[in-house]
């Protein structure tokens, strides 16, 4: 018996021994400043120029569409990007996602796989990878519909390669080499670095099944011309009867034409009491909204026009979403698909508040609450057992 248990707990010393080897080992490469970490920290955390990015959005909000690489290289600065991968895509923004990177999707095949594919939107629709292997596809001006990609207010375009034909549609190219391993390296690591330099320089260590990204990720950042604002005034408002028929007018649509017009259906405006206009002199001078605050959850916005006008929000348009106009609550529209509008409807000043709410929360809250409240009763209520010594 006792050389049985004996084994027992040699067997148990090893497993525990073999644990803490394997395990100490793992969380050293990762925590470590000299380890495994540096991988991935060369990969998200090395880019000043998207730091930089990052502050001018907190100032005026805008989007990042993100090719060659995982959306999570912005996203990890507090970009807001186009796309990526979320379980919230609701089902319109989906359909004005596929029309962007219709181009790509060359047959029936792909078009299918891409549209049944909910919760990873990416700019590039090519084969899946992964962040440490080289991305090989050439990417073109012409892969996405740089019209629906505009008016969705993506204002830069952040590529692991040079986008062929894109200088025409940039105001700026910003190439960010990224850092190794930060500017303020201590004199220790200093012979670490030449080592993983020389290391890196060979193919075999970055390329292949077997190979990994260890130089800092290369990024093009471009700065596109004509990116629509968070909110902007149109001053023209175009009727159709069904989503279907303002989804069909949105996939043709230019620029110019989201300039001059809402896309709405008819039944959306019963309420509202608003007629399509056709106001060909507009003036942006003279027409003007401001951004005031943006929060997650709630935007106000200062408009001062001299007609009647449309406020679109380039956010998706969720039942969740309200809005007081001077105080007063309105009714958000399903503007161009996929977006938010207001009607602004005489000349003047508006202070617009746009605020999200959603009572399901407070119910879930409530019933968790219950829920806790029913096990802390049934821990402390008496068993019968003690009910039993309680009668003796």
């Amino acid at each position: 018996m006792g050389n049985k248990v004996r084994k027992k707990i040699a067997s148990i010393l090893v497993v525990l021994f073999l644990l803490i080897i394997f395990g100490g080992t793992k969380l050293l490469r990762i925590a470590s400043d000299v380890g495994e970490r540096n991988f991935y920290k060369r990969y998200f955390e090395s880019h000043p120029k998207l730091s930089l990015l990052s502050q001018k959005s907190k100032e005026l909000p805008f989007r990042v569409g993100v090719v060659g690489t995982v959306d999570s290289v912005a996203e990890s600065y507090g970009l807001e990007t186009f796309g990526g991968r979320s379980p919230l895509f609701n089902k319109y923004f989906h359909e004005y996602f596929i029309q962007v990177v219709l181009p790509q999707l060359k047959t029936p095949e792909e078009h299918e796989k891409f549209a049944n594919y909910w919760y990873q939107l990416r700019l590039n629709t090519g084969h899946l990878f992964h962040p440490e292997h080289k991305f090989a596809q050439i990417p073109n001006a012409r892969d996405w519909n740089l019209d629906l990609l505009l008016a969705a207010n993506v204002k830069y375009l952040i590529s692991s390669r040079s986008i062929v034909g894109m200088d025409k549609h940039a105001s700026s190219i910003t190439i960010d080499d990224g850092q190794w391993y930060g500017n303020n390296i201590p004199v220790g690591r200093i012979l670490w670095e030449g080592v993983d330099r020389l290391v890196s320089s060979f193919n075999i260590m970055s390329e292949g099944p077997i190979g990994r990204r260890r130089e800092p990720l290369r990024l093009y950042i471009y700065e596109l011309k004509k990116s629509f604002p968070r909110a902007y005034l149109t001053p023209n408002i175009a009727l159709f009867s069904s989503e279907k028929e303002v989804f069909s007018a949105v996939k043709k649509a230019t620029l110019k034409d989201f300039k001059h017009s809402a896309f709405l259906t008819h039944n959306s405006i019963k309420e509202t009491q608003i007629k399509p206009a056709l106001n060909n002199d507009f003036d942006e001078n003279r027409n003007q909204v401001k951004l005031v605050s943006y929060e997650s959850d709630k935007i106000l916005l200062h408009a001062n026009i001299d007609s009647p006008n449309f406020l679109v929000v380039t956010n998706n348009f969720n039942p969740g979403w309200k809005v007081t106009v001077n105080g007063k609550e309105k009714k958000i529209l399903r503007t161009n698909y996929v977006f938010q509008g207001v009607y602004l409807p005489e000349a003047g000043k508006y202070e617009v508040e746009l605020h999200y709410s959603n009572p399901t929360v407070i119910y879930t809250y409530l019933l968790v609450l219950c829920g806790v409240l029913l096990i802390f009763k049934a821990c402390t209520a008496p068993t019968r057992e003690s009910k039993h010594n309680i009668l003796a």
